[in-house]
């Protein structure tokens, strides 16, 4: 008889346990909001060289953003995961939103510039899973070369 408390409470613990999800338990919820890391750009030519995401002028969350570190694995990687503003949702579509609109100035400009002509690639992660783009696109344009700036992004993935 008095085993039943104790087989009560470890049926609550195991049923609490299945209905929490978040990325590191790698479950979640429809509509659930999924945690979008950014960590880091470099050029595509040469993957050892790297910088923190936020090198680039791209728009910067509040300065009390989350930073994420994992372990040493992630820290010999040259991880540095800091949650991004843009919004996640599981099997959900997002409508396209603006994080922010932005000013730059020459200085920024030329590190666009030097990022689009260089190649240089990002890397995202979500739940724990790597996304990799492009910065942008130099593009020939009779005898001259036209640089374009990815400023969308579109994550896609297969739920089936």
């Amino acid at each position: 008889m008095n085993s039943h408390p104790f087989g009560l409470l470890a049926l609550l613990l195991c049923s609490i346990a299945l209905v929490l999800s978040d990325e590191y338990s790698h479950r979640y919820v429809d509509g659930e909001e999924i945690l979008l890391w950014v960590n880091k750009v470099g050029p595509y030519r040469n993957p050892q060289e790297t910088y923190k995401y936020y090198t680039l002028p791209y728009c910067r969350p509040p300065q009390d953003v989350e930073s994420r570190f994992e372990g040493l694995g992630e820290a010999l990687q040259g991880y540095e995961l800091i949650q991004s503003d843009m919004k996640v949702y599981f099997k959900r579509d997002v409508p396209e939103s603006t994080l922010c609109e932005k000013t730059l100035n020459a200085e920024e400009v030329e590190k666009f510039k030097v990022a689009v002509k260089n190649q240089y690639w990002y890397q995202l992660f979500m739940d724990d899973l790597p996304i990799w783009g492009m910065v942008g696109e130099a593009v020939p344009d009779g005898g001259e070369e036209k640089l374009y700036l990815y400023t969308h992004k579109k994550i896609y993935g297969n739920l089936e």
